[in-house]
């Protein structure tokens, strides 16, 4: 490979690692508003329960794959500064496949996250047909200020 093919490689490992960290921070914050609704409405089910599970096991994921990508794009660029040609080679391609089993592992984070909104919507069925079908009216107060006259 050729220092501009070097170049892509290593930029589009940047790219990847910001779609890794939006991948932790939004299943992170699912589960995290998960076990909120969970604490505060005292409805548990085990769809939930399984749902907030999922979640964070993506998010454990997304933590581990974020950390690997930072050390894929360390021995890229360990490469290009390597002692000699055969010491950057073997730190490139070192660095590529990791980048492989990465890509795999990343792959199977959108399932676990179809599988963690799957489990939800089963989760707010039963709340449902627990609790039966209530319509929610939301009131706003729009006064600024009363005189107490």
């Amino acid at each position: 490979m050729n220092d501009k093919a070097h170049f892509h490689w290593s930029e589009g490992n940047k790219f990847a690692i910001e779609i890794i960290r939006a991948n932790f921070f939004l299943n992170s914050s699912v589960s995290a508003a998960l076990i909120a609704f969970m604490a505060t409405t005292k409805s548990v089910t085990l769809a939930f329960i399984l749902s907030t599970l999922s979640f964070f096991i993506a998010a454990i994921l997304g933590a581990s794959l974020l950390m690997m990508g930072y050390y894929i794009n360390l021995r890229q660029g360990n490469s290009a500064n390597a002692a000699d040609q055969t010491t950057g080679k073997q730190l490139w391609e070192s660095a590529n496949g990791l980048q492989m089993k990465m890509t795999r592992v990343l792959y199977q984070c959108p399932g676990v996250m179809v599988l963690g909104s799957c489990f939800l919507v089963v989760g707010f069925y039963q709340l449902n047909l627990r609790n039966g079908p209530k319509a929610i009216h939301w009131t706003i107060d729009l006064s600024v200020g009363h005189s107490t006259n």
